[in-house]
């Protein structure tokens, strides 16, 4: 899936969606051999033509990769049907508890600062919200975040410990779905915005 402006090129826009289609089926490959048969989708934002100068796994691996210790992934497409509705649940606790646009970018730009300092800001502003936090403890946290090695959660990260091809194991990461969730926030609709779009035809009538 690709997001861009209206006045894509279509050449370039059909150039990413095929390497998104192509990264969508190797992670397919790779669950296939763990017992999953299911589709898989890659989703990206393409905020201009100029965003991405190499392919998108390039691009991926140089920009949204950190090597260091731990080795973070700062994003978890392509992602598997299951996963694909469970990312729409996050989103749509995130409007439901109407986590300020202004935290959801800051967070966003933290991750690449390392793992501790996202998560002590997503706890910091998590805390100071006045609604919705049990969705998002339940949409989100525990549902993507729980921890390995006790009850606490990672939010906003995962930890992969890259063993999903025992033949050619990776070192083991932390990934996020947070770039993911600001990205695709406005295209999630929740039963609030559908309320506010119907109060202007209400007032009309009235009128």
């Amino acid at each position: 899936v690709l997001i861009a402006a209206s006045n894509t090129p279509i050449y370039y826009a059909k150039d990413f969606v095929n390497q998104l289609l192509k990264s969508a089926k190797e992670r397919a490959r790779k669950l296939k051999k763990v017992g999953y048969s299911g589709g898989t989708v890659d989703v990206m934002a393409l905020k201009s033509v100029t965003m991405i100068s190499s392919d998108v796994k390039g691009f991926r691996q140089e920009a949204l990769f950190k090597k260091i210790k731990p080795n973070l992934k700062l994003y978890a497409t392509p992602y598997t049907l299951h996963e694909l509705g469970g990312l729409i649940a996050s989103i749509a606790a995130l409007k439901t508890a109407k986590f300020p646009k202004s935290q959801l970018y800051q967070i966003r730009s933290l991750l690449e600062r390392g793992k501790h300092t996202a998560i002590l800001n997503y706890r910091y502003f998590r805390t100071r919200l006045k609604q919705g936090k049990s969705q998002l403890e339940e949409q989100f946290e525990q549902a993507w975040c729980q921890a390995k090695s006790n009850e606490g959660n990672l939010a906003p990260w995962m930890y992969d410990d890259g063993k999903i091809d025992p033949k050619n194991p990776e070192d083991p990461f932390y990934e996020t779905i947070w770039r993911d969730m600001v990205d695709l926030y406005e295209f999630v609709a929740t039963e609030d915005d559908n309320i506010l779009e119907s109060e202007p035809a209400k007032m009309e009538v009235k009128s």
